[in-house]
């Protein structure tokens, strides 16, 4: 607080000279004192005391109106509103700045910078294209430029081939010119724009006629094979047994259809993947794309995959951003927040009148077991115990022994992988315990039906979409092919490969892999083996109420 009050009076004596001295100051003491307050000010900045630099900064703003430490300060003013998460006040001191006459030019690179990671972080991708095309013409760093250029390939992923023709409009003397032109041309083929691609792509071949980009072959006169289907896939190290199940789904998804599919081993490398997928499209002329089977290789091969105008549906990736790459990539296997926890908990303790609740949570998601308590409570309900279970435990008898011991509730939520539901269930039956059993979509699963039997009757969850019946069939028919029971990633791969081979059967004569691409987009949302799938993206995740009869899972209302 001391040293706050004397930074304050310096600030206050500094300014007083300024506003109210009747004689001349001689400059050199005066300097002297404006140049110690500017030290102080950054020596502020440095220890992240962000209010009490700004302040000094802005009285010594009055002081140096021009110069390069004007520039510089006026940077810092910028700078520290940024730091203080006043985004508005920073964008209009950089604004102001850049339009100074004389701004040296680190500075005013530094500025749109800035100004460009602010565009970012306020989602106005287009802006924030402009001002690192702008900046890549400004720096000579040749890693700089790589680090732009990666910026600028992210960013005209998030905006539509207009706003990248727009920025390129803006900037035709860049020399990233050809490679705007490029990517507009290729996100229009990407929107199902055949004819703006094509016009887009003949203006870069005519005023760019010796850019590398106009010597790539145009996305719409790539040739194709309407029966060929590639996969990408680990199948050998680390996680080449998961990949070996998705394809093994795969197979027994195209057998008999008709369709053949080529196989690449990813060996979970993000380079191999990417040229692996280049291979799939450019050599052999795929319809569409299934894997690859992580997060990191998926996202790559997206990108690929939407520049091509190639459908791309990956079964087991969880991450986000992959299917936010274009609009014909799909993903099986995204997040699912809340798993329509709030649903089942709202209807239990309305519509059931439950009151007294039992939790029992996989030990590995224990978010959702805190989840499930917090709705609880929210809906007027009363928590009698909640527990934890190891994954892979296959002894769920003491478990279920001490819960009935120590509570007696009218409905258990059990939360976790079909392998234990299956287990817990029988085993609280069978000490005569009759409470409702509750569950999220984690239940909806036809493989509780096969190995729960009568315990899990009349069990209600969350689901989406109407539940088939294959589930059973596909067991059978899975194991007689390959001697053991199939495991989660291979009814995905499964579902996968049903996806485009279901958008694939009214179409007739394909004539080009974006058709296939809108007959998926146009199915919206798809039931297979695995549970629902949003292929809509413009379609949120909603929930139904289901429940186990008649040895099928139907809606609770049915």
């Amino acid at each position: 607080m001391k040293k706050r009050n004397i930074l304050m009076l310096l600030v206050i004596s500094i300014s007083s000279i300024y506003l109210f001295s009747c004689t001349p100051v001689v400059r050199t003491e005066y300097q002297d004192q404006s140049d110690e307050l500017y030290e102080l000010g950054m020596e502020q900045f440095r220890e992240e005391n962000y209010a009490d630099a700004v302040i000094i900064f802005k009285e010594l703003q009055r002081t140096y109106s021009e110069g390069e430490r004007s520039y510089h300060l006026d940077y810092m003013i910028a700078l520290t509103y940024y730091r203080l998460e006043k985004v508005d006040e920073a964008k209009t001191e950089l604004n102001n700045l850049i339009n100074r006459h004389g701004i040296p030019q680190d500075i005013e690179i530094s500025s749109i910078r800035m100004l460009a990671q602010i565009d970012e972080e306020q989602q106005n991708y287009q802006q924030a294209l402009h001002r690192y095309v702008k900046l890549y013409s400004m720096v000579e760093d040749p890693d700089y430029h790589i680090t732009i250029r990666e910026k600028v390939d992210d960013l005209s992923e998030k905006v539509n081939s207009n706003s990248i023709y727009d920025v390129y409009k803006s900037n035709l003397s860049s020399s990233l010119a050809a490679y705007l032109l490029y990517q507009s041309s290729v996100s229009a083929f990407g929107e199902g724009n055949q004819s703006r691609a094509e016009e887009i792509w003949k203006e870069l071949t005519e005023r760019f006629p010796n850019s590398e980009w106009a010597r790539y072959q145009p996305p719409f006169t790539r040739s194709f094979d309407s029966r060929l289907i590639g996969v990408l896939l680990p199948l050998e190290g680390e996680y080449g047994s998961y990949g070996q199940e998705v394809l093994n789904g795969i197979k027994l998804a195209i057998k008999n259809s008709g369709y053949e599919i080529v196989v690449y081993d990813t060996e979970a490398s993000v380079s191999r993947s990417r040229d692996l997928a280049n291979q799939l499209i450019y050599d052999h002329g795929v319809i569409a794309i299934i894997g690859p089977l992580l997060s990191t290789t998926s996202l790559e091969v997206a990108k690929i995959c939407n520049e091509a105008g190639v459908p791309m549906v990956n079964p087991t990736a969880t991450q986000d951003e992959i299917s936010q790459v274009g609009q014909y990539i799909f993903q099986l296997n995204k997040k699912d927040e809340t798993r329509g926890i709030p649903v089942v908990i709202k209807y239990a303790c309305e519509n059931l009148n439950l009151t007294n609740f039992v939790v029992i949570c996989d030990a590995q998601e224990q978010q959702f077991g805190a989840m499930i308590v917090d709705e609880i409570k929210r809906n007027g309900g009363i928590l009698q115990g909640q527990w934890s279970y190891q994954r892979g435990q296959d002894n769920f008898s003491w478990l279920a022994e001490e819960i009935l011991v120590e509570t007696d509730p009218q409905a258990i939520f059990i939360e976790g992988r079909y392998n234990e539901i299956v287990q817990l269930a029988p085993a609280i039956r069978y000490l005569g315990c009759d409470a409702q059993f509750l569950g999220s979509t984690s239940w909806d699963d036809d493989r509780i039906i096969v190995y729960g039997e009568d315990a899990v009757v009349g069990a209600i969850f969350a689901g989406q979409g109407t539940p088939g019946s294959e589930t059973i069939s596909f067991i059978t028919t899975y194991s007689q092919e390959y001697g053991h029971e199939p495991v989660t990633v291979t009814r995905l791969g499964y579902d996968a490969a049903k996806i485009i081979l279901t958008a694939l059967s009214p179409l007739g004569e394909l004539h080009n892999p974006l058709e296939l691409g809108n007959s998926i987009m146009e199915m919206k949302f798809y039931r297979g083996i695995s549970g629902g799938v949003i292929l809509d993206p413009d379609l949120n995740f909603s929930y139904n109420l289901l429940t186990i009869r008649r040895g099928r899972i139907i809606p609770i209302d049915q």
